[in-house]
């Protein structure tokens, strides 16, 4: 089941560690991406209504560091690389495939 990501600007678009977001919005079924993002500061479930910023730049710029990405469990790491549009990714070992999801991070920025 989906769970709602909320970015703390109800204006922000864009691809924050896989999740595409619009208005402020995304959504993804990951357990390890929901905890990452609710310790970068998203709101999940739900938008406090006193807590929304107006500014679409104060929104968080970054995506996973490279320990987080590193400590993802394979499953996840594939989901994720497959939101970056990386080709056969379940059919990546690992670290190769750390490697290229750090890669596309980079190039997002």
């Amino acid at each position: 089941m989906k769970t709602k990501i909320f970015t703390p600007s109800k204006t922000y678009s864009g691809v924050r560690a896989g999740v595409r977001f619009i208005n402020g919005e995304g959504e993804t079924d990951n357990k390890e991406l929901i905890g990452w993002f609710k310790s970068k500061g998203y709101f999940i479930g739900a938008r406090p209504q006193e807590a929304v910023d107006p500014d679409p730049k104060s929104a968080p710029v970054t995506g996973p560091t490279e320990d987080e990405v590193k400590a993802l469990k394979y499953d996840a790491l594939v989901e994720l690389a497959k939101k970056l549009e990386i080709e056969d990714a379940a059919k990546t070992k690992k670290d190769e495939l750390v490697a290229a999801v750090l890669e596309k991070l980079k190039t997002q920025k």
